[in-house]
C-alpha cells in the first residue's frame, strides 16, 4: 500500500478525506468519533500519519458495518487519490467536561489576581469561594462584580460568576476573616471538592492544629507549593493589603517548604494528603515570599459563608 507521507499538504489531505468519509464512519455502530492521528501497531506508535477511528469496544461487526482497513485520499478537485490507512482505536470511555476546581486562577472586575478555594453545589446553586481582597476592597466590601477564571485551552480569562457575599476588611479594626462567596453562572461546570492535577478529591474540611506535623500543599495554576507547622496568631498582625495596613487576628502562619508563593496566590486552599483523601485545613490569603505562608482555617471559612449559600 502507498503511504502518505508526513508532510503539510498531505496532513490537510486527511483533513480533507475526514471530512468527507467522516460522517458516514460515525454512523457506524460503536464509532465515536474520527481523528487525525499517527497509527497504532502493537502498542506502539508508528511514523505513519492515518485516519483513526475511535470505538467504544473493538468487536465483531457485520459486514455492512465493517471499517474498511484504508480510504482513498480525497484531493482538492475532489477526485480520489492515494489511499490512506484507518486505524481502529478502543476509547477509554466517553468522557466528561471538567469544571472549575480549587487551584483555578481568577481575575476580579478591577483587574485583581487570585485562585479558587473550592467550588460546590448546594441546593442545586454552584458556589466558588476566594479571599473577599482579591474580589472586593479594603473599606469597600460592596464593591465587587463580576469573577473571571483562567481557561488554559484559550489562555484567556473566561466570566464564571457574581460575588453575592463577601467579610468586609476594614482598615480601622481588626479582621477575623478574608473570604468571599461567588455565585457561579448556570452554564459553567463545577467539580465540586475537586483540585486541579489532584487524583484524590476533597473529603473534608478541618481547622489547623498548633504544631500539626502533616506536610501541608497548595496550587495555584500549574503550580503547586509545600508548607509546614501551622503556628495560630492570637494577637492582632499588620497584613499590607492593596498598598493599605490591614490588621487581622485567629489566622495561622505556616513555614514554607518550597519557596514560589506570592501575589496571586491568595484564595487557593491549603490540604494535607491523608490515605483517604484530601483535607482541606485553610484558605491562603497572605504570606512573605519564599518564607511564610498566612491563612485561615477551611472550616472557619465554610462556617461563616454557609448562610448565604440558599
Amino acid at each position: 500500500m502507498n503511504e502518505v507521507k508526513d508532510k503539510k499538504n498531505d496532513l490537510w489531505t486527511i483533513r480533507r478525506t475526514i471530512k468527507h468519509f467522516g460522517p458516514k464512519l460515525t454512523m457506524l455502530p460503536g464509532v465515536q468519533t474520527v481523528c487525525l492521528a499517527k497509527k497504532e501497531v502493537a502498542g506502539s506508535i508508528t511514523p505513519r500519519w492515518s485516519i483513526s477511528v475511535i470505538v467504544s469496544e473493538k468487536a465483531d461487526v457485520e459486514p455492512e458495518n465493517y471499517i474498511p482497513g484504508s480510504l482513498p485520499a480525497i484531493m482538492l478537485d475532489g477526485s480520489m487519490g492515494t489511499a490512506i490507512e484507518t486505524d481502529v482505536v478502543e476509547s477509554a470511555g466517553i468522557p466528561i467536561a471538567f469544571g472549575l476546581r480549587g487551584g483555578h486562577l481568577l481575575l476580579s472586575h478591577d483587574n485583581e489576581q487570585g485562585a479558587l478555594f473550592t467550588a460546590s453545589i448546594v441546593g442545586g446553586r454552584k458556589y466558588a469561594i476566594t479571599n473577599s481582597h482579591v474580589v472586593t476592597d479594603v473599606d469597600h466590601s460592596d464593591m465587587s462584580g463580576r469573577v473571571y477564571a483562567y481557561d488554559t485551552a484559550d489562555r484567556r480569562y473566561e466570566p464564571v460568576g457574581t460575588v453575592v457575599a463577601a467579610t468586609p476588611i476594614f482598615s480601622g479594626s481588626v479582621n477575623d476573616m478574608d473570604a468571599a462567596l461567588i455565585r457561579i453562572d448556570e452554564i459553567i461546570p463545577v467539580d465540586r471538592r475537586r483540585i486541579i492535577d489532584e487524583a484524590d478529591p476533597v473529603i473534608a474540611f478541618d481547622y489547623f492544629r498548633s504544631e500539626d506535623p502533616a506536610q501541608f500543599f497548595y496550587r495555584a495554576g500549574d503550580e503547586i507549593q509545600q508548607c509546614q507547622r501551622p503556628i495560630p496568631v492570637l494577637q492582632p498582625a499588620p497584613v499590607v493589603v492593596e498598598g493599605i495596613t490591614v490588621f487581622y487576628e485567629k489566622c495561622w502562619r505556616l513555614q514554607m517548604v518550597t519557596s514560589g508563593n506570592r501575589e496571586g496566590h491568595s484564595g487557593s486552599l491549603i490540604f494535607k494528603r491523608t490515605s483517604s483523601g484530601l483535607v482541606g485545613c485553610g484558605i491562603l490569603f497572605a504570606g512573605i515570599e519564599g518564607v511564610e505562608a498566612w491563612a485561615f482555617s477551611a472550616q472557619s471559612v465554610i462556617t461563616r459563608l454557609q448562610p448565604f449559600m440558599t
